[in-house]
Order: C-alpha cells, then sequence, then structure tokens
C-alpha cells in the first residue's frame, strides 16, 4: 500500500500488476504503434484541412484535386486510423495533439 502512494505522489498514478498484466495482453505487437506514422505526406495534409473544418470540395479546390480523390483520402485515413466515422477521425486527431 505505501508503494502504491509513493508512486501516486511522486508519478501521479499508479497501476496495478493485475491491469497492467492485462493490458500487455491486450496488445496486438502486428499494428504499427504509431498509426500516424503510416500516414503518407498528402494524407496528413488532407487530414490537418479536415482538422481544421474545411470540406471535401475546399480541399480539393485547395489541392488542386478531383473532390473523390479526397474522398479516398478520407477512407484511406479512416481505415489507417482504425475509425468508423468522420466525427471519431476528428475526436483522434484533435485528442493527439498534432496539429
Amino acid at each position: 500500500m505505501i508503494e502504491a502512494i509513493e508512486k501516486v505522489v511522486h508519478i501521479g498514478y499508479h497501476i496495478t500488476s493485475n491491469f497492467a498484466n492485462q493490458i500487455s495482453n491486450n496488445i496486438d505487437l502486428s499494428k504499427p504503434r504509431n498509426a500516424y506514422g503510416t500516414l503518407s505526406s498528402r494524407e496528413i495534409e488532407v487530414l490537418k484541412y479536415l482538422i481544421d473544418g474545411n470540406r471535401n470540395f475546399e480541399i480539393a479546390k485547395k489541392l488542386k484535386i478531383n473532390q473523390k480523390t479526397v474522398n479516398t483520402y478520407k477512407s484511406r485515413l479512416m481505415k489507417k486510423l482504425d475509425v468508423q466515422n468522420q466525427v471519431d477521425l476528428y475526436q483522434q486527431a484533435r485528442n493527439l495533439d498534432l496539429f
């Protein structure tokens, strides 16, 4: 108990060994640790515009690409970041403070 209290005081939190084991067992080592590292520079560019609130046609105009190409980039982003919808895509990007 004293060890747990000391960890909370010095580190700010304490994880029980039981919980640590559960986390370790649920880690999928085949997935990259940072999904953002798998994004192309163009995908990151599209994601930045999306986060800034730009619509597909606006992004297409700014990047001088077809609107369908923007849709393709969005689909790739959602797949690579393992999200099911645009709201989750925005939320994940904003939570990680990448932009």
